[in-house]
């Protein structure tokens, strides 16, 4: 990943971090192998308020609209932790996830 991009997404999740409340969580962004199938993943320690937002460094001559949307969807991941945690005390993993990601499309379309 250019510099330039990883920097332009740390902007965006800067930004959507501000617009979506969650300034409650101390943030680290980074770009790195990621080992799942995934753009990005948002890993975080619920009782110290610490997250970390990986994007992966082989997204190469990514559009600043991918970036931009991959910041919102990883912010928005990390606003629905307290939930995913509590559902999670009752659900399996897979069912929370697809509840959460459900949540998730709905608020990406409504923030378009």
């Amino acid at each position: 990943m250019k510099k330039e991009d990883f920097d332009l997404f740390k902007k965006y999740v800067a930004e959507q971090r501000d617009i979506l409340g969650a300034r409650g969580w101390s943030l680290k962004v980074d770009a790195d192998k990621i080992t799942e199938d995934v753009d990005a993943e948002c890993s975080y320690d619920e009782l110290n308020r610490c997250a970390l937002i990986t994007i992966a460094d082989n997204t190469e001559g990514a559009s600043s609209k991918f970036l931009e949307a991959t910041a919102r969807h990883e912010v928005l991941e990390l606003i629905m932790a307290d939930i995913r945690s509590l559902m999670g005390e009752f659900y399996s993993e897979n069912f929370v996830d697809q509840h959460i990601h459900r949540v998730i499309r709905k608020l990406e379309n409504a923030l378009k």
